[in-house]
């Protein structure tokens, strides 16, 4: 009999597991279908630690490892987290206690823990749901996002473009002026009435992905950026460099992140009215769009170490509930920030390992290398300065890395065209060659 109820709990575990990973999967499907950078960059990844399949975009959808997938919000009537999280907690997941908040960018976070995954199975992703705190918003911001929120009407609707670039929203798109205007206060409150609630980003868990190739070479946030570099179709990649380096380290150095900057995507935005007169003096009124490059969604990378009371644990004895788990609020701070169009070095290339380590003055994300005993010996604080022959090998180290994908990516006879993401089209594969996104004029 105990036997039998224990088998009972574990198909229920098993079934509320697949449950959930059939919503997720339907989460990130969309994702990807927008967004043809992340897919050329998640199939290098995979490519390079050693998959031997077709990696196609079932295959990525299905097989990715990820750390967390964020959605935005607007915190006023049933729009914001606690409107999102029910349908999370429907599919097993469990709201945390933490509240994580962005004073200046007036916004508010909190996360889902995954339900557990059977035996087998890899672990689900994290949620991760933030929302604009309205009402601590200036008063003309809070004008702009009430005005949209509330068009929806019969008779004031514009164009949605949900099918064509992946939106997700109980509210129609704004105008370019209002878009342009609320951009200037606040980037979050203009993406998010852009896109509503597609996901923002996912983020790939070089834990997980160590996991599944215990072989790969891609053991940090460095050699992610090396592999990414060593590819012409993923070199092109814009990093988050807001904060002045690509990588972010909590205070605990148990949490490394790093970001590509938005994919651009095309969108038609309403920019006026004009007044027709036919030849027979029949007038009508007709509304003009115009179609703008705008900041979509993004890739993040994920490092995360074991708790001080798992250090010691061989890396195969490890699990996803052996790390450090939950964000970190000044990481988050600057992640937000892949959305954005500014910041000191927002948005920039990819750069040689030893150039970049030594205007930072410090062992990038050493704190990995040391954490998966992946030259341990190289390994810094993680902040502040080093000692100049620990620097030294860092690079070193880095430089190495870059040759040895270039070399993996030689033996796998790449081709160097970008491939594209399902259903996309020649404007949109345009936009996603661009090196950056339009400032949209009021004129």
């Amino acid at each position: 009999r105990v036997a039998m109820e224990r088998d009972r709990a574990a198909v229920a575990v098993e079934a509320q597991y697949k449950r959930a990973r059939i919503g997720i999967q339907s989460l990130t499907r969309e994702y990807y279908r927008h967004n043809a950078t992340a897919v050329r960059c998640v199939r290098e990844l995979l490519t390079a630690s050693g998959e031997k399949s077709i990696v196609d975009l079932d295959f990525i959808i299905a097989r990715a490892p990820l750390d967390h997938i964020a959605i935005r919000s607007f915190g006023t009537r049933d729009l914001g987290i606690d409107g999102l999280r029910v349908m999370f907690e429907e599919l097993g997941y469990v709201m945390q206690e933490e509240v994580m908040r962005f004073e200046t960018k007036r916004v508010v976070a909190r996360w889902l823990a995954p339900p557990r995954a059977p035996d087998g199975f890899p672990p689900l992703p994290r949620i991760f749901l933030s929302e604009l705190d309205v009402d601590a918003c200036d008063e003309e911001l809070k004008t702009i996002v009430d005005a949209v929120l509330g068009r929806t009407a019969q008779g004031e609707v514009r164009k949605s473009q949900e099918e064509e670039v992946g939106r997700v929203a109980r509210w129609q798109l704004p105008s370019a002026k209002q878009y342009a205007q609320c951009e200037k206060m606040s980037e979050y409150a203009a993406w998010t009435l852009l896109h509503g609630y597609r996901v923002n980003h996912v983020a790939v868990s070089v834990f997980q992905l160590m996991k599944m190739y215990p072989d790969t070479l891609v053991r940090d946030l460095d050699a992610v950026e090396a592999c990414l570099a060593s590819n012409a179709a993923t070199a092109r990649a814009r990093w988050n460099e807001t904060s002045g380096k690509t990588i972010v380290i909590s205070p605990d150095g148990l949490l490394a992140q790093s970001a590509l900057m938005a994919e651009p995507c095309r969108i038609q935005l309403y920019k006026k009215s004009e007044e027709n007169k036919d030849r027979y003096g029949t007038k009508s009124v007709e509304d003009v769009y115009k179609e703008y490059s705008l900041p979509g969604t993004y890739l993040e990378f994920v490092v995360r170490l074991p708790k001080p009371e798992h250090a010691n644990k061989a890396f195969e004895d490890l699990l996803e509930e052996d790390l450090r788990d939950g964000f970190e609020t000044a990481n988050a701070n600057v992640i937000f920030d892949s959305t954005g169009r500014g910041g000191a070095g927002a948005g920039g290339a990819a750069r040689g390992g030893e150039a970049r380590a030594s205007e930072e003055g410090r062992a990038p994300a050493s704190i990995a290398k040391a954490g998966y005993g992946i030259h341990a010996e190289d390994s810094g604080s993680g902040s502040g300065p080093v000692d100049a022959q620990v620097l030294s090998d860092v690079c070193k180290y880095k430089h190495m890395m870059l040759h040895r994908f270039k070399n993996l990516a030689g033996d796998r006879g790449h081709e160097n065209a970008p491939v594209e993401a399902e259903g996309q089209d020649e404007d949109m594969q345009q936009v996603n060659d661009a090196d950056g996104v339009e400032v949209i004029d009021l004129t």
